[in-house]
């Protein structure tokens, strides 16, 4: 459903954050990954602190089937099933069978799983670089490029710098936290 926007700079203004965070969660996943963390929800109807992972699994899952991601091979998969747990309707029952200490370990695992998938496309992408639209797709078996210095299209980010999100903190203040 789309939503209705009071006006279309509501709406652009939405559409830029929206792409700031896509963008700055790629740049953590290419130059930081170590600092990488998933968005979860956090209940506050308890004394501890209980993260809710299912709505981002959800939005992880619906990526996978947008992207018609290919089999995976055994290692990727059972890191992508850390995340299948939490952001799939059919393991709803899995998952209300689980001890609250049980369900806060498997989200501990949702992280370093998105790191290693983020990690394991970017070496596929490399090794078959995508081309670019409307050229010729090869032909014959795709051969891994010459190593090469990579090309850095930001500058890293020091913790005292401002924020690339746009938001005028520090970066240790803001996305780095």
């Amino acid at each position: 459903k789309q939503p209705n926007w009071p006006n279309k700079a509501e709406a652009q203004r939405f559409m830029s954050l929206i792409m700031q965070h896509m963008n700055f969660t790629v740049y953590l996943l290419m130059e930081m990954p170590e600092e990488f963390q998933a968005l979860l929800n956090v209940s506050t109807h308890s004394e501890s602190e209980i993260l809710i992972a299912e709505e981002w699994c959800f939005g992880y899952m619906r990526g996978v089937e947008l992207g018609n991601w290919p089999t995976l091979p055994e290692k990727m998969d059972t890191r992508l099933q850390a995340i299948r747990l939490h952001g799939t309707e059919e393991h709803f029952v899995s998952l209300g069978e689980l001890s609250l200490a049980e369900h806060q370990r498997t989200v501990k695992d949702i992280e370093p799983a998105a790191r290693e998938l983020h990690a394991y496309w970017l070496a596929k992408r490399s090794l078959n670089p995508v081309p670019a639209f409307g050229a010729a797709m090869p032909t014959g078996p795709v051969s891994k490029p010459a190593p090469s210095n990579p090309l850095r299209t930001m500058q890293k980010v020091g913790r005292n710098d401002s924020c690339p999100c746009g938001s005028g903190k520090k970066f240790k203040q803001c996305c780095l936290h």
